[in-house]
């Protein structure tokens, strides 16, 4: 008859635990470098699509 190997059980749980924490740490990392590439970009966060009852002789806001 086969026999199970004492402590295969917690090798293969701490071995998924800190695999685990490696994939996590992974995705922060990834996510960290996305927001550093969108950023580099040097894009607006927004844009505007079109403007309505707008007149031309208004000033532009601006920061003082």
């Amino acid at each position: 008859p086969e026999t199970v190997q004492p402590g295969w059980a917690s090798t293969l749980a701490v071995s998924l635990f800190f695999n685990g924490i490696t994939l996590l740490m992974l995705g922060i990392i990834g996510e960290y470098i996305g927001r550093i590439y969108d950023e580099a970009k040097n894009r607006p966060l927004y844009i505007i699509r079109e403007t309505r009852n707008l007149s031309d002789d208004k000033q532009p806001l601006t920061r003082d």
